[in-house]
């Protein structure tokens, strides 16, 4: 149907409009008695639909009325057909569904928001740097079996996307300040600019409040070299084996000092082993990267693994790592810890690690090896101790002697 505005026509149709108008206002007017009688028929206008034309029609205002009203007409120019209006209404309902639909999904498959490290006053201060980064689609994960607790965590076995994975984690029974969750959070961040062979691969990291944080890594079957050892003998746990596991971690060795890394705290605890992937580095909660002109003097470690010149606090470089490496041979031939076999002068006991420590700087006390040890690898272990870090073979040295063994 259109509408239009359609002037006054002297035609027979029009005209019959027009009185049917007129007639139809003087019989509303007589009604209502007097007070409507003198409503001129000009001013109730009506419109007619003309059947014939499919127009509406208007009548023309009297001539003689001041200031007529505009008439207010919208004018539509294309037929619009019911089906037409109807299809185009589910058409838009179901557009606006669909985008609906879309949103909701693109959300839920969102990365997980932002960090946020206003959490409580306890942990505003927090320094989060880039773990969001690296932070999985998965709530904390359930905790499995406890396996250990170290200096900076505590170790679990776990499952993420069906795969068992380790998960380390600051101890859940314990209460942490801010200093404890910062230094977990470094530690984290240094793992994660790791990609090696050789080094243990952290999967990503899971939290929803700073103390349930979660560094979830890849899963060693073996174990760690010092579990392995207490588990094997001389005889069981072969020389080939021996070497091939001592050039892995002298591999990773090499890659962390090629990214002016110094691991700090290397021990037999610290290196893992997996029946086909092999030997690995782990645990990076001491590992410091070293600024060109910086001297590190912080004693950090196990005394046992330690190079003299931390004991002494004084300034080291990664040759404290080669030094660390040197006991960790001495362990691969006996199976035994550091000095289990060294006991004082006076009483006979065994010495503790303050003990020992002053005798490693005074007396150039060093790890025992059996008799039946190679000679060669006796020597590399020595040089690796050696007092002087100068005169300690770099990484990729000890890779070359190990080689040489190994055709």
């Amino acid at each position: 149907m259109t509408l239009t505005l359609t002037p006054h026509q002297d035609d027979s149709t029009s005209q019959t409009n027009l009185e049917t108008a007129s007639s139809s206002t003087s019989s509303i007017a007589s009604s209502h008695g007097s007070k409507a009688a003198n409503v001129s028929t000009s001013m109730a206008p009506v419109v007619h639909i003309n059947q014939r034309t499919n127009s509406t029609v208007f009548p023309p205002s009297d001539a003689s009325e001041p200031n007529p009203p505009a008439p207010r007409v919208a004018t539509l120019g294309h037929k619009i057909s019911t089906p037409a209006l109807v299809f185009g209404c589910v058409g838009g309902v179901l557009l606006l569904l669909a985008i609906v639909v879309m949103f909701r999904r693109r959300e839920g498959r969102s990365v997980i928001p932002q960090v946020v490290v206003s959490i409580d006053g306890d942990y505003s201060a927090l320094n989060w740097r880039d773990l969001d980064l690296i932070r999985l689609h998965t709530p904390p994960l359930p905790l499995g079996l406890h396996v250990a607790t170290g200096a900076s965590g505590a170790i679990f076995l776990g499952t993420f996307l069906d795969e068992s994975v380790v998960v380390k984690m600051l101890p859940p029974t314990t209460k942490h300040n801010l200093a404890e969750i910062q230094a977990f959070v470094d530690e984290i961040q240094f793992m994660a600019r790791l990609k090696s062979p050789f080094i243990v691969t952290l999967e990503g990291v899971a939290w929803t409040h700073p103390t349930d944080l979660q560094a979830v890594m890849e899963y060693m079957n073996m174990g760690d070299l010092r579990s392995h050892l207490a588990k094997t003998t001389p005889k069981t746990f072969t020389w080939a084996a021996k070497i091939t596991c001592a050039r892995s971690i002298a591999e990773g060795l090499f890659y962390l000092h090629s990214q002016n890394l110094i691991h700090r705290d290397l021990k037999s605890r610290n290196i893992l082993l997996d029946s086909v992937k092999g030997t690995k580095l782990a645990d990076f909660g001491l590992s410091k990267e070293v600024v060109y002109g910086d001297t590190m003097t912080a004693v950090v470690g196990t005394f046992r693994w330690m190079a003299p010149e931390m004991l002494l606090f004084q300034g080291y470089s990664n040759a404290v790592d080669i030094f660390s490496f040197g006991v960790v041979l001495s362990e691969l031939d006996t199976h035994a810890l550091p000095y289990s076999d060294v006991v004082g002068n006076v009483d006979g006991r065994v010495l503790s690690d303050e003990a020992m420590a002053r005798r490693v700087i005074h007396e150039g006390l060093r790890p025992s090896f059996r008799p039946e040890c190679p000679d060669w690898f006796k020597t590399l272990a020595l040089q690796c101790m050696a007092p002087n870090p100068d005169d300690r073979p770099s990484a990729p040295k000890i890779m070359y002697l190990l080689d040489m063994h190994t055709q």
